[in-house]
């Protein structure tokens, strides 16, 4: 089924009737018409086997957010400034599924989760549709505006500061571990770290497997006082 798209004057009016009146009918009508811009994002992030209902409702969340948060004065498309937030929601989700991240075949992937740059990559813009365009191009009017950009990079800093902060909640050797183990782009392996701290292979996987449990509450804990404080 083909997405509906709203002209620009449409979505002005829309995003006015939602930011001044709080109009529930407006709301509804831009959030379903950029459902398809969740669903392009929830796809791009399957590699990381998240059940695909929740992958869509956590960047449905962003959408909200998103939303919330637009002026339609500044003259932006609204897929342009809404899609950092989803892709925000979805890394968030991401990061909170800790265990997930970590069996991620890829360390390039890993690295990016934990360096806090972006996991979205060339194949976001990779062609859906059957004439060759891709979410981005039917979604976004023109190129990335200076002000989505910058939600980029703060996204990106963001992301950086919660993994530090709840790095320092494990114990020293805990995250040095679970650092080694996860975040290097050649993880070591349990026979070095054993010989390292002078302890077992079992215990050093029994180390990183509780320092990664108390790293997905102390980030899913910093997700949910992020969100309430939006």
């Amino acid at each position: 089924m083909t997405p509906v798209f709203l002209t620009r004057e449409d979505e002005y009016a829309l995003a006015v009737r939602w930011r001044d009146h709080r109009d529930v009918a407006a709301m509804q009508k831009i959030v379903a018409t950029h459902q398809p811009l969740v669903f392009g994002f929830a796809h791009k992030f399957r590699r990381f086997k998240l059940p695909t209902d929740d992958m869509v409702q956590e960047g449905s969340i962003g959408l909200m957010t998103a939303l919330n948060r637009f002026d339609p004065d500044l003259g932006n498309r609204f897929s342009t400034f809404a899609r950092w937030y989803v892709i925000a929601a979805l890394q968030d989700f991401i990061l909170a599924n800790f265990s997930v991240v970590k069996g991620s075949t890829s360390s390039k992937n890993r690295m990016a989760f934990f360096a806090g740059q972006r996991a979205v990559d060339a194949s976001m813009d990779a062609s859906i549709y059957e004439d060759g365009e891709s979410w981005t191009d039917r979604l976004v009017d023109g190129s990335d505006l200076p002000d989505a950009i910058a939600e980029a990079v703060i996204d990106g800093e963001r992301q950086s500061k919660i993994i530090r902060q709840a790095l320092k909640k494990l114990s020293p050797r805990s995250a040095a571990i679970v650092k080694a183990r996860v975040m290097l782009d050649e993880p070591e392996t349990l026979e070095s770290l054993g010989r390292k701290y002078g302890i077992s292979k079992e215990r050093i996987r029994q180390i990183e497997a509780k320092g990664l449990e108390d790293l997905r509450k102390a980030l899913t804990s910093k997700r949910r006082r992020l969100a309430v404080g939006a």
